[in-house]
Formats: C-alpha cells, sequence, structure tokens
C-alpha cells in the first residue's frame, strides 16, 4: 500500500489496529499455549512476535516506538498481549505524527 499522507497511514492502521484487537480479544489463555502444528511457535508466541516487530521495523526507520523488549517473557494471558499492543500501538501513532 502506498500513503501520500500522515493521515492516510494513520487511517489504515486504525483498521489493522481494531481486527488485531479482535483476534486479541478472541483469544483464551488455553488457546495462546495451542500450536498449529509441532515444533513450531504456539499463538501466544506468534502474537508477541506481532507485537515485537512493530517497534522493531519502525526502528530501522529511525522512529522510536516504544515496547516490549525480545527478552521479555510472552503473556500468558490474553488481556496483557491487548494491553501491550495497546501502548506499542499508540506509540506508533504518537512516533508517526
Amino acid at each position: 500500500m502506498t500513503y501520500n499522507t500522515i493521515d492516510q497511514f494513520l487511517q489504515n492502521w486504525k483498521e489493522i489496529e481494531e481486527k488485531t484487537l479482535l483476534i486479541f480479544k478472541s483469544l483464551t489463555k488455553e488457546s495462546l499455549t495451542q500450536k498449529i502444528t509441532e515444533g513450531h511457535r504456539d499463538i501466544g508466541r506468534i502474537c508477541w512476535h506481532l507485537i515485537l516487530t512493530i517497534p522493531e521495523m519502525m526502528e530501522k526507520t529511525g522512529l522510536a516506538v516504544t515496547g516490549p523488549s525480545e527478552t521479555d517473557p510472552v503473556p500468558t494471558q490474553p488481556e496483557d498481549l491487548i494491553n501491550t499492543f495497546k501502548q506499542v500501538s499508540k506509540s506508533l501513532q504518537q512516533a508517526i505524527q
């Protein structure tokens, strides 16, 4: 997708944020430990990876986005993933503006 304005990006990001939160809110403590296939990440680790990737990728653009570290433990509660994602998303939006 190409953006011509900051507002276009922010509008698209809001949609991404809403859809991601819908998925995160559908998760349970039990579903976070479910693996799609043996030898691969469980759902909780996949969600955590999505959250970690936002500040990591933005750092490559020169934007400082606050977020968890790779050394932080993967949350075991969906609410913790939701709250962390919201914080990272807010930091991204502030950095973009």
